[in-house]
């Protein structure tokens, strides 16, 4: 069973948004990187991932490292990514307002309505 955590965003006591996000390895962000940065709006993170891969990119073409070692830096970066997506995502939202919701656990009929709605 996968581990989930809810996120809500608040404004007074009425519940704006709701945000479920699920902790495992992504096979999809694995493939596509980048791209899912760019469709959370996670522009931060998306500018950095671009800034090292550009810099790796210049030091390949400098040949100060080789194409092998380009590979495997490039390699680990997507591991990275993949492995730890759901906790940069939370940093994320936690910038965005959003809180962590711990009464979304009590009742778990609501828990299974939004992760079936809203889980990546």
């Amino acid at each position: 069973m996968s581990d989930y955590s809810v996120y809500v965003l608040k404004k007074g006591r009425k519940i704006v948004d709701t945000q479920v996000i699920r902790h495992k390895f992504s096979f999809w962000v694995f493939l596509l990187g980048p791209i899912y940065f760019l469709f959370y709006k996670m522009w931060k993170a998306f500018f950095c991932y671009f800034c090292i891969m550009l810099s790796l990119s210049f030091l390949d073409s400098a040949e100060i490292i080789t194409a092998e070692f380009f590979q495997c830096i490039s390699l680990a970066l997507h591991l990275f990514v993949a492995v730890d997506f759901s906790y940069i995502r939370e940093r994320h939202m936690l910038a965005k307002g959003y809180v962590f919701d711990s009464t979304g656990f009590n009742d778990p009929v609501s828990l299974l309505k939004l992760i079936a709605g809203k889980a990546i």
